[in-house]
């Protein structure tokens, strides 16, 4: 995988055969079909597990308690720590081979597809785990559903990503400011009347 995306990086989604990678592995072509059915499998693999590994070096518990700074500190960490050159080109060609890939299971495997959506699910479930904590959770109003809140403010760090994606958003320190003011929109209406900042 990580040969996988040497390449892409080098050359693009589009000009990396599998051949390439497999050689670059030191693996024959038949290997890599063993493993995974396409390119974009052994990419969307390589990117969920950097992304899940990202997630879970996160300690929960060394975040502020207050929720709308905790998760931004988490998605920043997300960012920081995040080992993967971030070529716009090679982000848009990925995103638009995941929306070509089909959805589920193909030859008995998760699609590429499945893969990347798997490290959004480990993304939406630490903002949870960071909303249901306490003393976090005796900030928010009684009412809060966690993985619905979790779900919309993930949905501010895909926009953010997206407009750095398409050149919106010039680079990621301004994704990551974007988010913020976002969620401190967002926040506003999730914390108890009492602590509105």
């Amino acid at each position: 995988m990580d040969a996988a995306w040497k390449l892409v990086i080098k050359q693009g989604l589009e000009k990396t055969t599998v051949a390439q990678i497999a050689a670059k592995a030191n693996a024959g072509t038949g290997t890599f079909y063993n493993y995974f059915p396409s390119k974009e499998m052994a990419l969307a693999v390589y990117l969920n597990e950097g992304t899940v590994k990202v997630v879970e070096a996160i300690e929960i518990n060394t975040l502020p308690d207050d929720p709308e700074e905790a998760i931004t500190n988490a998605l920043g960490a997300i960012l920081d720590k995040a080992n993967v050159k971030m070529d716009k080109q090679i982000l848009r060609e990925l995103m638009a081979a995941s929306f070509r890939a089909p959805v589920g299971m193909v030859n008995n495997q998760e699609s590429a597809t499945t893969k990347l959506v798997s490290s959004d699910e480990a993304i939406i479930s630490l903002i949870a785990q960071i909303l249901m904590r306490e003393p976090t959770r005796a900030m928010l109003r009684d009412d809060l559903d966690p993985m619905l809140a979790a779900t919309t403010i993930y949905s501010h760090w895909t926009m953010g990503w997206m407009g750095f994606i398409v050149e919106y958003i010039p680079d990621l320190p301004t994704v990551l400011v974007q988010i913020q003011a976002m969620n401190h929109l967002l926040f506003g209406g999730l914390r108890k009347e009492s602590d509105h900042a």
